[in-house]
Protein backbone atom coordinates (compact mmCIF):
# COMPACT_ATOMS: atom_id res chain seq x y z
CA UNK A 1 0.00 0.00 0.00
CA UNK A 2 1.02 3.22 -0.84
CA UNK A 3 1.03 5.96 2.07
CA UNK A 4 1.02 8.85 -0.70
CA UNK A 5 -1.57 8.21 -3.01
CA UNK A 6 -5.13 8.34 -2.51
CA UNK A 7 -7.98 7.57 -4.82
CA UNK A 8 -10.59 9.58 -5.74
CA UNK A 9 -14.22 8.53 -7.53
CA UNK A 10 -16.11 11.24 -9.24
CA UNK A 11 -18.90 10.71 -11.53
CA UNK A 12 -17.70 12.24 -14.64
CA UNK A 13 -14.31 13.02 -16.79
CA UNK A 14 -15.48 16.62 -17.46
CA UNK A 15 -16.47 18.73 -13.70
CA UNK A 16 -14.61 17.16 -10.89
CA UNK A 17 -11.46 16.59 -12.43
CA UNK A 18 -9.97 20.10 -12.75
CA UNK A 19 -11.58 20.41 -8.96
CA UNK A 20 -9.62 18.10 -8.02
CA UNK A 21 -6.31 18.70 -9.23
CA UNK A 22 -6.27 22.20 -7.94
CA UNK A 23 -6.88 21.34 -4.37
CA UNK A 24 -3.89 18.58 -4.94
CA UNK A 25 -1.86 21.48 -6.05
CA UNK A 26 -3.04 23.74 -3.07
CA UNK A 27 -3.40 21.50 -0.03
CA UNK A 28 -1.96 18.22 -1.21
CA UNK A 29 1.30 18.89 -2.36
CA UNK A 30 3.74 18.59 0.43
CA UNK A 31 4.09 22.92 0.49
CA UNK A 32 5.12 24.86 3.87
CA UNK A 33 2.36 24.09 6.25
CA UNK A 34 2.63 22.38 9.21
CA UNK A 35 -0.75 20.23 8.43
CA UNK A 36 0.43 19.93 4.23
CA UNK A 37 0.89 16.53 2.78
CA UNK A 38 2.17 15.19 -0.40
CA UNK A 39 -0.15 13.27 -2.05
CA UNK A 40 -0.34 11.64 -5.72
CA UNK A 41 -4.05 11.96 -6.40
CA UNK A 42 -5.36 9.34 -8.86
CA UNK A 43 -9.02 9.99 -10.35
CA UNK A 44 -11.20 7.46 -11.39
CA UNK A 45 -14.34 9.00 -13.60
CA UNK A 46 -17.16 6.48 -12.69
CA UNK A 47 -19.22 8.00 -15.49
CA UNK A 48 -22.67 7.36 -13.72
CA UNK A 49 -24.80 8.43 -11.02
CA UNK A 50 -25.09 6.86 -7.11
CA UNK A 51 -27.61 4.83 -8.08
CA UNK A 52 -25.95 3.55 -10.74
CA UNK A 53 -22.99 2.78 -8.33
CA UNK A 54 -25.63 0.86 -6.27
CA UNK A 55 -26.78 -1.24 -8.60
CA UNK A 56 -23.38 -2.97 -9.15
CA UNK A 57 -23.30 -3.72 -5.55
CA UNK A 58 -23.88 -6.72 -3.49
CA UNK A 59 -27.14 -6.22 -2.34
CA UNK A 60 -27.21 -8.86 -0.28
CA UNK A 61 -24.67 -7.69 1.87
CA UNK A 62 -25.79 -3.85 1.60
CA UNK A 63 -29.41 -4.95 3.25
CA UNK A 64 -27.96 -7.37 5.81
CA UNK A 65 -28.99 -5.14 9.45
CA UNK A 66 -26.10 -3.09 10.25
CA UNK A 67 -23.56 -3.68 7.31
CA UNK A 68 -21.00 -1.24 7.97
CA UNK A 69 -17.94 -2.78 5.10
CA UNK A 70 -18.89 -5.10 1.63
CA UNK A 71 -16.55 -7.72 0.84
CA UNK A 72 -16.26 -6.04 -3.23
CA UNK A 73 -13.36 -4.33 -3.82
CA UNK A 74 -14.08 -1.38 -5.26
CA UNK A 75 -11.06 -0.49 -7.44
CA UNK A 76 -11.39 -3.39 -9.35
CA UNK A 77 -15.54 -3.06 -9.66
CA UNK A 78 -14.81 0.30 -11.22
CA UNK A 79 -12.26 -0.80 -13.45
CA UNK A 80 -14.77 -3.45 -15.06
CA UNK A 81 -16.41 -0.07 -16.03
CA UNK A 82 -13.87 1.66 -17.51
CA UNK A 83 -13.35 -1.24 -19.08
CA UNK A 84 -16.70 -1.71 -20.79
CA UNK A 85 -17.10 2.11 -21.93
CA UNK A 86 -13.87 0.89 -23.75
CA UNK A 87 -15.14 -2.60 -25.37
CA UNK A 88 -18.63 -0.38 -26.00
CA UNK A 89 -17.13 2.27 -28.04
CA UNK A 90 -18.32 4.82 -25.58
CA UNK A 91 -15.18 5.87 -24.23
CA UNK A 92 -14.78 8.97 -26.55
CA UNK A 93 -17.82 10.97 -25.32
CA UNK A 94 -17.61 9.34 -21.26
CA UNK A 95 -13.98 9.30 -20.78
CA UNK A 96 -12.90 12.73 -22.70
CA UNK A 97 -9.27 13.13 -23.50
CA UNK A 98 -8.43 9.62 -22.23
CA UNK A 99 -6.23 8.07 -23.99
CA UNK A 100 -5.46 4.02 -24.33
CA UNK A 101 -2.11 5.32 -21.85
CA UNK A 102 -4.41 6.66 -19.27
CA UNK A 103 -7.16 3.98 -19.54
CA UNK A 104 -4.12 1.02 -19.44
CA UNK A 105 -3.10 2.99 -15.92
CA UNK A 106 -6.23 3.13 -14.39
CA UNK A 107 -6.82 -0.54 -15.41
CA UNK A 108 -3.00 -1.23 -13.91
CA UNK A 109 -3.80 -0.31 -9.85
CA UNK A 110 -4.73 -2.74 -7.30
CA UNK A 111 -6.67 -1.75 -4.25
CA UNK A 112 -3.74 -2.10 -1.75
CA UNK A 113 -2.13 0.63 -4.56
CA UNK A 114 -4.06 3.20 -2.70
CA UNK A 115 -4.07 4.49 0.85
CA UNK A 116 -7.34 5.85 0.95
CA UNK A 117 -10.21 5.70 -1.61
CA UNK A 118 -13.24 8.34 -1.14
CA UNK A 119 -16.44 8.96 -3.95
CA UNK A 120 -18.30 11.79 -4.65
CA UNK A 121 -21.65 11.23 -6.48
CA UNK A 122 -24.21 13.92 -6.22
CA UNK A 123 -27.79 13.34 -4.65
CA UNK A 124 -29.90 12.86 -8.02
CA UNK A 125 -33.38 13.45 -6.36
CA UNK A 126 -34.39 14.35 -9.87
CA UNK A 127 -34.02 10.61 -10.72
CA UNK A 128 -36.82 8.65 -11.20
CA UNK A 129 -36.63 5.51 -9.19
CA UNK A 130 -38.75 5.07 -5.90
CA UNK A 131 -35.98 3.93 -3.52
CA UNK A 132 -33.82 6.30 -3.57
CA UNK A 133 -33.85 7.26 0.25
CA UNK A 134 -33.25 3.53 0.94
CA UNK A 135 -30.20 3.32 -1.32
CA UNK A 136 -28.44 6.83 0.21
CA UNK A 137 -29.21 5.78 3.44
CA UNK A 138 -27.07 2.06 3.14
CA UNK A 139 -24.26 3.57 0.83
CA UNK A 140 -24.02 6.76 3.60
CA UNK A 141 -23.29 3.64 6.48
CA UNK A 142 -21.17 1.16 4.74
CA UNK A 143 -18.77 3.64 2.53
CA UNK A 144 -18.12 5.84 5.79
CA UNK A 145 -14.63 4.37 5.88
CA UNK A 146 -11.68 5.29 3.51
CA UNK A 147 -9.40 2.99 4.47
CA UNK A 148 -11.84 0.55 3.54
CA UNK A 149 -14.75 0.23 0.81
CA UNK A 150 -13.97 3.90 0.80
CA UNK A 151 -15.58 7.17 1.92
CA UNK A 152 -18.63 8.72 0.18
CA UNK A 153 -19.68 12.65 -0.04
CA UNK A 154 -22.32 13.80 -1.43
CA UNK A 155 -23.64 16.95 -3.56
CA UNK A 156 -26.52 18.82 -3.07
CA UNK A 157 -27.91 19.02 -5.62
CA UNK A 158 -24.57 18.42 -7.69
CA UNK A 159 -21.09 19.42 -7.97
CA UNK A 160 -21.87 23.40 -9.22
CA UNK A 161 -22.92 23.73 -5.91
CA UNK A 162 -19.43 24.56 -4.91
CA UNK A 163 -19.07 27.43 -6.89
CA UNK A 164 -22.82 28.35 -6.04
CA UNK A 165 -21.62 31.85 -4.79
CA UNK A 166 -22.29 35.66 -5.39
CA UNK A 167 -20.23 38.82 -5.16
CA UNK A 168 -22.33 39.48 -1.59
CA UNK A 169 -21.27 36.22 -0.65
CA UNK A 170 -24.42 35.82 1.37
CA UNK A 171 -24.74 32.48 2.78
CA UNK A 172 -29.04 32.56 2.93
CA UNK A 173 -29.22 33.92 -0.65
CA UNK A 174 -30.65 31.29 -2.75
CA UNK A 175 -29.52 28.41 -0.74
CA UNK A 176 -32.93 25.77 -1.57
CA UNK A 177 -33.32 24.72 -4.86
CA UNK A 178 -36.99 22.41 -6.02
CA UNK A 179 -36.06 18.92 -6.97
CA UNK A 180 -38.10 20.23 -10.11
CA UNK A 181 -35.74 23.07 -10.90
CA UNK A 182 -32.55 20.36 -10.99
CA UNK A 183 -32.46 19.74 -14.49
CA UNK A 184 -31.93 23.69 -14.50
CA UNK A 185 -29.01 24.46 -11.57
CA UNK A 186 -26.28 23.83 -13.69
CA UNK A 187 -27.28 26.71 -15.84
CA UNK A 188 -28.60 28.65 -13.27
CA UNK A 189 -25.13 28.37 -11.13
CA UNK A 190 -23.01 29.70 -14.68
CA UNK A 191 -25.56 32.81 -14.90
CA UNK A 192 -24.80 34.19 -11.39
CA UNK A 193 -21.45 32.43 -10.00
CA UNK A 194 -18.40 35.13 -9.41
CA UNK A 195 -16.49 32.01 -9.56
CA UNK A 196 -15.83 30.34 -13.04
CA UNK A 197 -12.48 29.81 -13.71
CA UNK A 198 -11.25 26.72 -11.61
CA UNK A 199 -7.48 27.26 -12.67
CA UNK A 200 -7.51 30.59 -10.86
CA UNK A 201 -8.92 29.20 -7.25
CA UNK A 202 -6.50 29.90 -4.50
CA UNK A 203 -6.38 29.08 -0.61
CA UNK A 204 -8.51 32.61 -0.32
CA UNK A 205 -10.90 30.69 -2.86
CA UNK A 206 -11.32 27.73 -0.68
CA UNK A 207 -11.82 29.50 2.38
CA UNK A 208 -14.64 30.79 1.19
CA UNK A 209 -15.78 27.15 0.12
CA UNK A 210 -15.18 25.93 3.45
CA UNK A 211 -16.42 28.62 5.01
CA UNK A 212 -19.85 28.47 2.70
CA UNK A 213 -20.29 24.84 3.77
CA UNK A 214 -19.87 25.22 7.39
CA UNK A 215 -22.47 28.06 7.31
CA UNK A 216 -24.83 25.23 5.65
CA UNK A 217 -24.11 22.50 7.81
CA UNK A 218 -24.72 24.51 10.90
CA UNK A 219 -28.12 25.89 9.29
CA UNK A 220 -29.30 22.34 8.24
CA UNK A 221 -28.17 20.13 12.00
CA UNK A 222 -29.50 22.80 13.97
CA UNK A 223 -32.94 23.19 11.62
CA UNK A 224 -36.04 22.52 14.32
CA UNK A 225 -33.63 24.22 17.28
CA UNK A 226 -35.16 26.97 19.51
CA UNK A 227 -33.09 29.65 17.16
CA UNK A 228 -34.67 32.32 15.21
CA UNK A 229 -33.81 32.47 11.57
CA UNK A 230 -31.63 35.48 12.07
CA UNK A 231 -29.23 33.66 14.47
CA UNK A 232 -29.08 30.56 12.54
CA UNK A 233 -27.20 32.44 10.11
CA UNK A 234 -24.56 34.08 12.16
CA UNK A 235 -24.14 30.37 13.76
CA UNK A 236 -21.25 28.40 13.30
CA UNK A 237 -20.25 25.06 14.09
CA UNK A 238 -17.48 24.29 16.05
CA UNK A 239 -14.63 21.66 14.69
CA UNK A 240 -15.67 19.26 17.53
CA UNK A 241 -19.32 19.41 16.85
CA UNK A 242 -18.97 18.91 13.10
CA UNK A 243 -16.82 15.82 14.02
CA UNK A 244 -19.33 14.32 16.11
CA UNK A 245 -22.51 15.33 14.22
CA UNK A 246 -21.69 16.01 10.78
CA UNK A 247 -21.36 12.73 9.50
CA UNK A 248 -22.76 12.41 5.19
CA UNK A 249 -24.87 9.49 7.08
CA UNK A 250 -26.39 12.41 9.62
CA UNK A 251 -26.50 14.99 6.58
CA UNK A 252 -28.04 13.17 4.20
CA UNK A 253 -31.06 12.45 7.71
CA UNK A 254 -31.53 16.35 7.72
CA UNK A 255 -31.58 17.07 3.90
CA UNK A 256 -34.39 13.97 3.99
CA UNK A 257 -36.51 15.07 6.77
CA UNK A 258 -36.44 18.37 6.75
CA UNK A 259 -36.11 18.96 2.73
CA UNK A 260 -36.59 16.33 0.43
CA UNK A 261 -39.63 14.43 1.50
CA UNK A 262 -41.07 17.68 3.17
CA UNK A 263 -40.86 20.19 0.91
CA UNK A 264 -39.67 18.33 -2.14
CA UNK A 265 -36.15 20.66 -2.24
CA UNK A 266 -32.31 20.12 -1.29
CA UNK A 267 -30.31 22.55 0.92
CA UNK A 268 -27.26 23.34 -1.85
CA UNK A 269 -24.37 21.80 -0.36
CA UNK A 270 -21.19 21.26 -1.43
CA UNK A 271 -18.92 18.22 0.27
CA UNK A 272 -15.94 18.75 -1.70
CA UNK A 273 -14.96 21.52 1.18
CA UNK A 274 -16.21 18.77 3.93
CA UNK A 275 -13.81 16.49 2.19
CA UNK A 276 -10.86 19.01 3.14
CA UNK A 277 -12.15 19.90 5.84
CA UNK A 278 -12.21 15.96 7.32
CA UNK A 279 -8.78 15.26 5.90
CA UNK A 280 -6.92 17.98 8.21
CA UNK A 281 -7.25 18.52 12.24
CA UNK A 282 -8.41 21.25 13.80
CA UNK A 283 -5.74 23.41 12.76
CA UNK A 284 -6.59 23.51 9.57
CA UNK A 285 -10.37 24.11 10.28
CA UNK A 286 -9.49 27.28 12.03
CA UNK A 287 -7.29 28.58 9.37
CA UNK A 288 -10.09 27.72 6.62
CA UNK A 289 -13.40 28.67 8.53
CA UNK A 290 -13.58 32.38 8.91
CA UNK A 291 -15.94 33.14 12.13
Amino acid sequence: MSPSRIAIIVEGARSEPPIFENLRKLFFSGADEAEAVSLEIIQFPFCGNIYNFYDLLPHEELAKEGATSLSVDTIPLLQDRVKNFCQNGNRGGLLPGFTEEDVGRLLSYKRNDFAQLFLFFDIEQQDPRGDKDKIVRLLTNVFSNETDNGKLYINYPMVEALRDIRKEDACYHDCLVPISDIKSYKKLVGTRTCLTNVSKYDEQTWKRFCTRAVQRISCLLMEGCSIDEAEKRTQRMSFRDYRAHGSQHAIYQKQFENHISTKSEVMVLSSIPLFLLDYYPESFWKKMVEM
